[in-house]
């Protein structure tokens, strides 16, 4: 088993094993604090385990962040984040199926997922979109009472573009997941100040956690995408 566990790890570089170990230390030590949080400590954990999987290229990524999904969910109803509650299980859950079968199907003899750009003219297109079901679907979630509308549009609608880019294996995708990323902290932030809701601490953790993650996994996917090119 120890074999195992130690042939698992030896591709994982010392910022990917020190990110998850340090962002697993300081949200137990708030979860400590705050006595609460099991569910959002648990979100947190495989969150952050998820994201540096899916900076590897790694189709375990998929597994792991279906758990992350399902208490992720929890949190955000709890805290009237509607769109993000339907984002995570109308979207999340059927993708990760998608995504694991795609990933394992465009592999290379290293078992990282073959990576690749996207054109200067679908980068637009992708930009142009994005911010028109933005306004959209803000408006909707205002009229049935969300909180924060506006933001949880932008990460709820960034996140599905995101997510058809990481499926489709694009390295693009990382400059929305920081875009959203950065939203989300501010967002929780925000729980976290009007509600005095200690679990969303932990939650606001796993967020900077993702932003730090998100640009190593950009450079990352590129080196990836440059050696497919190569082989």
């Amino acid at each position: 088993m120890f074999n195992i566990i130690k042939n698992y790890f030896d591709d994982w570089s010392k910022f990917e094993i020190n990110l998850i170990i340090i962002s697993t230390l300081i949200m137990l030590t708030s979860s400590l604090i705050a006595q609460d949080g099991l569910i959002a400590l648990i979100s947190g954990i495989t969150g952050i385990v998820s994201v540096v999987l899916c900076a590897k290229g790694k189709s375990s990524t998929y597994i792991i962040g279906s758990i992350q999904v399902l208490t992720y969910a929890y949190l955000s109803f709890n805290n009237k984040l509607y769109g993000e509650v339907m984002l995570n299980l109308l979207y999340y859950i059927p993708m990760n199926i998608i995504g694991f079968f795609m990933w394992s199907r465009h592999k290379n003899d290293n078992g990282d997922i073959i990576t690749k750009t996207l054109s200067t003219k679908n980068k637009i297109l992708v930009f142009s979109g994005t911010c028109f079901i933005i306004l959209a679907y803000a408006k909707f979630l205002e009229t049935i009472g969300g909180y924060l509308p506006l933001v949880d549009a932008i990460t709820t609608i960034s996140t599905v573009i995101a997510v058809l880019l990481m499926v489709f294996r694009y390295a693009e995708q990382w400059f929305l997941w920081l875009f959203v990323d950065i939203l989300s902290i501010i967002m929780w932030v925000t729980i976290v100040i009007t509600k005095k809701d200690m679990a969303a601490v932990i939650t606001t953790i796993m967020w900077i956690a993702y932003t730090v993650n998100a640009f190593y996994g950009y450079f990352n996917w590129i080196k990836l995408s440059k050696n497919s090119d190569a082989s």
